[in-house]
């Protein structure tokens, strides 16, 4: 019987996506995101073939994350469409890192 996976996919992309939103998608690389869960670097390249890979699913991650802050909307009554502009704003302000990713 094989060893049950303790690393999973998911736990790898939320890991770089961390480490994207800390300090820059330029720093995600097999050991920063290792070193975040505590683990070798053979689970992340396990289920990776590159880190481009990765990369690719951290700015996938990073996109859905960025469209729900939009559409969380604080000033409803002041319109949709004025309250999705300042909300791209507020995350330009408050996740700098991941706003240099999407854009």
């Amino acid at each position: 019987m094989p060893p049950k996976v303790r690393i999973t996919k998911d736990m790898i992309i939320d890991a770089a996506f961390e480490i994207a939103r800390e300090s820059g998608v330029e720093n995600i690389n097999a050991r920063t995101v290792a070193k975040k869960l505590n683990c070798s670097t053979q689970p992340v390249m396990y289920h990776f073939e590159t880190i481009e890979e990765l990369k690719k699913a951290t700015y996938a991650k990073a996109d859905r994350f960025h469209t729900e802050y939009l559409m969380n909307i604080k000033e409803p009554q002041a319109g949709i469409m004025l309250g999705i502009g300042l909300n791209y704003i507020r995350f330009a302000i408050e996740e700098p890192k991941l706003f240099r990713l999407i854009f």
